[in-house]
């Protein structure tokens, strides 16, 4: 997880500085879990929503769509690691990252003073399950763990 103002930035300087190589350029490894990063967007909302954590496979065999019907989300199978990516060498090339907190906040003012399209629906934008299917995949993953 960046900040694009983060990537932003440092593309401009790397770009600037003449710097080459190949990088992997997310936030560094170890700052935040995906839960984290759900804890600092529900601070910044002021929410306290639950949160239910579910089997990964059990996802794909419900056939939800990584990446667009959960958003940030890839199951092992597909990408295994995909939140813990050494980027040592993007940091030692001058990447610095903003806390998760912060791009969070800062997201949500953006969204409230209109950033989003604004035909997307206010809930979940283009992507994110739809609210009855993520109220059967709920009602089937509870009824199955008895």
């Amino acid at each position: 997880l960046v900040d694009a103002r983060d990537l932003g930035a440092w593309a401009v300087d790397v770009a600037r500085a003449r710097t080459t190589g190949a990088y992997v350029a997310t936030g560094p490894a170890g700052q935040v879990t995906f839960g984290g990063m759900l804890a600092a967007a529900a601070a910044a909302a002021g929410t306290s929503p639950e949160v239910t954590w579910v089997d990964d496979e059990w996802l794909v065999e419900q056939g939800v769509t990584p990446w667009s019907e959960l958003p940030l989300w890839l199951p092992p199978s597909a990408a295994p690691y995909p939140w813990d990516q050494d980027t040592t060498a993007a940091e030692r090339a001058g990447l610095r990252c903003r806390p998760v907190a912060e791009s969070a906040r800062d997201t949500l003012e953006w969204l409230r003073a209109g950033g989003a399209d604004e035909s997307a629906e206010p809930r979940t934008g283009k992507a994110g399950l739809d609210p009855d299917r993520e109220k059967e995949l709920l009602a089937a993953w509870r009824a199955r763990q008895g």
